[in-house]
């Protein structure tokens, strides 16, 4: 019963701390018919990339003493990471599109660095929480257990201001109202603002 307690408040808690590092990342997201993205993101999509590749790589180079029949669950994890991986990139593509993030460092900084980090963080968070409330329920304590968890919390905390920089210095220009507004005189389909207003 105690484990089922840890579990469930520890999977709240998770909920919880994942809304709030990603509050500036959902904030005022509206959907996208369309995703652009620049040449310089398939440039981060190949270094997000390494770490799945290099994890295969190690896995099925490893001197297993039992031949090729435990190959497949590290193939299929690799491949999994790097399906992941793609996942992470698009998600972060639609977050730029809508902030009309240009900078290429800002963009290479969330999608190689802050997204990948936010959501391992969250999910240490979410597991440490876990351990912590089972740990407290069994009347325990470990000192490492508390800073692991501390630490999680501190790093998904950072990623938040990371949010925050990325998005602070191209929020006031993205999605002007129209073309009046000295932005671009398409909307978000690429078709013209129509200036001619209906006769009433």
């Amino acid at each position: 019963m105690a484990g089922l307690a840890a579990f469930t408040f520890g999977l709240i808690g998770g909920v919880g701390f994942a809304a709030f590092v990603f509050e500036p990342v959902v904030h005022d997201m509206r959907p996208t018919r369309r995703l652009r993205y620049q040449i310089s993101d398939l440039l981060w999509l190949t270094a997000t990339l390494q770490l799945p590749l290099v994890f295969l790589v190690w896995s099925l180079r490893r001197d297993d003493p039992r031949g090729a029949q435990n190959d497949w669950p590290r193939l299929v994890l690799g491949s999994l990471l790097m399906v992941m991986t793609v996942a992470l990139w698009r998600m972060s593509l639609l977050v730029l599109q809508q902030r009309g993030v240009q900078s290429v460092w800002r963009r290479g900084a969330l999608i190689v660095v802050v997204m990948p980090v936010a959501v391992c963080s969250i999910l240490a968070t979410t597991v440490a929480w876990m351990a912590v409330l089972g740990m407290v329920f069994a009347g325990e304590w470990h000192g490492r257990l508390i800073a692991l968890a501390g630490g999680a919390v501190a790093v998904g905390c950072g990623c938040r201001l990371a949010f925050h920089w990325i998005f602070s210095a191209e929020t006031a220009l993205a999605n002007p109202a129209g073309p009046d507004s000295g932005g671009s005189p398409f909307d978000d389909d690429g078709k013209p603002f129509d200036d001619a207003a209906p006769p009433t």
